[in-house]
């Protein structure tokens, strides 16, 4: 009861603590699974054998368990976060070993607690479709799971459901998705056919929604892998390569139905969508406190922009003096006549607040996401700035200016940190590895020290280094061998064992087989649903057991 409570819970834990105990802060899923860790070891204390480990996986275990000590000795900012990440990846350990125990147990604990999973990822994957089709209005469990939405660019809602991320989630709905193909072609009945072909279908729609290409790559491989799995219990390769043309079909359809997938499926970042021009008047003459002047905006990018809603694009501007200083960089907001999609122009007509006590201004044009970004804090668009004649005396009002400057470097730097593309970070992982090849700079402490070898005086402290084996050599170093040794003696065990398509060596091969290929792209360390999963399937590998029935 406890397993298939924890599994049905894995895309599901809140962000905000639900039991403190003096220092100790757990989730819902974090209380589950010690409650299943104290079960688990009750059971062994009352006789129930212990399953081991191979050896050669657990040297590769007890390898980065050492060095993951280390390296917190040698933490190059701060140990205690490498201490909690040491003890998280502990926790998780034990968890997937009780679950690997329950599973093995027998054939009706495996099937029930299969069906748990399937059933939580699919409640998760369906409540990701409504993010991505309602702008995430139709339900409100932001502040259980997340922040806020999570979106692309800006111009839409990522599919999330009730995860922490889209990268996660795209993972982890993949994985789901291939385990329901596999389950759609070698089920008996037409009922169990019907309905786990369903369930692929929600599945893969919500992946394709999720807009990670990280993990659509990672779910073909997964499918590759389940091909092979297939032929090797008995079936056909024709039948088996059926699992591919699901992916293949929602991937085409999608990309061809919605801009901004077909976008996200081509661009290296979000950077390239905030490309404008306009076409403006090279000088007009400010008579009144607001002037009205006409300008031509362009969408230079592959992507719609909206005039109301999630992503909403307006005009703007920012005015300097002569010298070059700003004088008002919030200036006033125009909304787009409509949408406008790319390669559209639009005639807008933009309110000037002129400034008194000026002969003379400079007006920059500009484009804005309310609370999000302005377009040329993101890319630097080569538009020709108006010269303004300003006639307004300094006895007449003005509707005010909010914030006579630019931006602080704090926030110029805080802004170019959320802008970094994975070369760049995958750069300076290289420089910290080359750095400290031995004992690593400590588990996640790449994202409180990448600003500061890329020069910023500030940074957004939630970005890793986007390469799970970049961010294992960055944080132990060398020592992150081990676990890789460990995951390939799984994989080998796996592979020796596997006899039948529905087996939990099936299932392991499929997570493991996601996480190699989406570990190049995107790093799971600091989520708990991909790391409880992970630990669950490496375990069922490395385990002593005779092949699944």
């Amino acid at each position: 009861i406890v397993a298939i409570l924890f599994v049905a819970q894995l895309p599901a834990e809140v962000i905000h603590p639900i039991v403190r105990v003096g220092p100790l802060e757990v989730t819902n899923l974090e209380i589950t699974g010690y409650l299943l860790i104290a079960t688990h070891a009750a059971s062994i204390a009352a006789g129930e054998p212990i399953r081991r480990l191979s050896r050669v996986g657990t040297i590769g275990l007890v390898v980065f368990l050492v060095a993951a000590v280390a390296s917190t000795a040698f933490a190059l900012y701060d140990p205690v976060t490498s201490a909690k990440t040491i003890l998280r990846l502990s926790a998780a350990f034990l968890v997937g070993h009780a679950l690997a125990h329950e599973v093995l147990s027998s054939t009706t604990a495996w099937a029930r607690v299969a069906v748990a999973f399937l059933a939580g990822a699919s409640v998760s994957a369906a409540l990701g479709i409504s993010d991505f089709v309602t702008g995430g209005t139709l339900v409100d469990y932001e502040a259980l799971f997340r922040e806020a939405h999570l979106t692309v660019g800006g111009f839409a809602v990522r599919a999330t459901g009730t995860l922490l991320h889209p990268n996660v989630a795209g993972w982890l709905w993949g994985i789901a998705g291939v385990s329901a193909m596999v389950a759609a072609i070698t089920a008996r009945s037409m009922g169990a056919r019907i309905l786990a072909v369903s369930a692929a279908g929600l599945f893969l729609v919500a992946l394709v929604l999720a807009l990670s290409r990280g993990a659509l790559i990672a779910t073909v491989v997964a499918t590759v892998a389940a091909c092979v799995i297939l032929v090797r219990t008995g079936l056909t390769w024709r039948r088996s390569l059926l699992l591919l043309l699901p992916l293949a079909v929602f991937v085409t359809v999608g990309a061809f139905a919605s801009p901004v997938i077909a976008a996200r499926l081509l661009s290296e970042t979000e950077q390239e969508w905030y490309r404008f021009a306009v076409d403006a008047p090279a000088a007009v003459v400010l008579e009144k406190a607001t002037t009205v002047v006409p300008v031509r905006v362009t969408n230079v990018t592959p992507v719609q922009w909206h005039d109301q809603g999630v992503g909403e694009v307006q005009v703007s501007y920012h005015l300097k003096d002569s010298e070059g200083n700003y004088v008002e960089y919030e200036g006033a907001r125009t909304s787009l006549p409509g949408p406008l999609g790319p390669g559209e122009t639009a005639e807008v007509p933009v309110r000037i607040r002129a400034i008194p006590g000026y002969d003379t201004l400079l007006i920059e044009w500009d484009l804005i996401q309310e609370g999000r970004t302005w377009f040329s804090e993101r890319f630097r668009s080569d538009v020709p700035p108006t010269h303004a004649v300003v006639s307004v005396t300094p006895g007449e009002s003005a509707e005010g200016s909010d914030r006579p400057r630019g931006p602080t470097r704090t926030e110029q730097d805080l802004s170019e940190s959320r802008s970094f593309g994975r070369s760049t970070l995958w750069r300076v992982a290289v420089d910290m590895i080359m750095a400290r090849p031995v004992t690593g700079i400590g588990l996640d402490n790449f994202r409180l020290g990448y600003g500061e070898w890329l020069g910023l005086s500030n940074w957004d402290q939630d970005i890793n280094s986007n390469s799970l084996y970049l961010e294992l050599l960055v944080s132990v170093g060398i020592g992150a061998v081990g676990i890789v040794v460990a995951a390939a003696a799984a994989v080998v065990g796996l592979a020796r064992r596997v006899s039948v398509p529905l087996s939990p060596s099936t299932f392991a091969l499929i997570v493991l087989s996601a996480t190699a290929a989406h570990g190049v792209f995107d790093s799971f360390l600091t989520y708990s649903t991909p790391i409880y999963l992970v630990s669950w399937a490496t375990v069922l590998g490395l385990v002593r057991a005779p092949p699944t029935r």
